[in-house]
């Protein structure tokens, strides 16, 4: 599996977009702001609860190349996420199972089932299972929390969480206390960087509908839009294998 597979499969986990922006896609808060308090933001997190993204548009481009798609993905705590992929026509291509230890996909058009440790998406593409929230606009740290008092100018406040193998960088709303973008950096310095916009609020939750993902590295961009959202769907989720798939190593 190419990574340029690996990454629509797995950035295609959740969010929402609109067109590409050459520049910077930063809204401020024009109003200066001078002290905020970083545990709303915590709060405003999708990952504290289960939720299910029913629908969402997406579009990958590819070197001036660009395919549409249809997404869905459920999230459980602890901590699982299920994703399917599928054609503009209703088709599934793809079905991705992801927890802190294990990554399986369901390879439709291939007949193919991808199995590996979830330890390889950080070590070989660069996106750790602790940061796949980060790529819906969740605001993550290590375990050495940031302060909760945090200084605001022009409405936003910069925080960098450093872990292990890799950091995220955040720009956050003081007034909507939720991420406006964040970039995730691994150690051999490749970014993917994401901007969040259009925040709505379902059920006290907050989040963004449209996020535009780019790895420069690879040239490629992501774009979703949310179309729906149900924080009220209690049903269990599972994974079953591809009968009769050809099994394929993720390494």
């Amino acid at each position: 599996m190419s990574k340029r597979s690996l990454i629509l499969i797995l950035l295609i986990v959740l969010s929402g977009c609109s067109a590409v922006k050459t520049g910077k896609t930063r809204v401020i808060n024009t109003s200066l702001i001078s002290a905020g308090d970083i545990r709303e933001t915590r709060k405003n997190n999708l990952s504290n609860d289960d939720f299910n993204v029913q629908r969402a548009d997406v579009v990958l481009n590819a070197n001036g190349n660009e395919q549409k798609f249809i997404a869905s993905f459920k999230y459980k705590l602890p901590g699982i996420w299920l994703i399917s992929i599928k054609s503009n026509t209703g088709i599934e291509a793809a079905r991705v199972w992801i927890t802190d230890d294990t990554v399986l996909i369901n390879d439709r058009l291939h007949k193919k089932l991808y199995y590996g440790k979830s330890s390889i998406l950080e070590e070989k593409y660069g996106i750790p299972v602790k940061a796949i929230p980060v790529l819906i606009g969740d605001f993550i740290e290590t375990d050495r929390k940031i302060e909760n008092s945090i200084d605001c100018r022009e409405g936003i406040d910069d925080e960098v969480a450093q872990f292990k193998n890799f950091k995220v960088e955040y720009v956050i709303s003081c007034r909507e206390s939720k991420t406006l973008e964040s970039k995730i950096v691994s150690p051999n310095k490749n970014a993917v960087q994401i901007s969040y916009s259009k925040t709505k609020k379902n059920n006290n939750r907050k989040y963004p509908t449209k996020i535009i993902l780019k790895d420069p590295k690879e040239n490629v961009v992501i774009e979703i839009k949310i179309r729906s959202i149900d924080f009220n769907n209690n049903e269990k989720i599972e994974f079953i294998p591809g009968k009769g798939y050809e099994k394929v190593l993720l390494k």
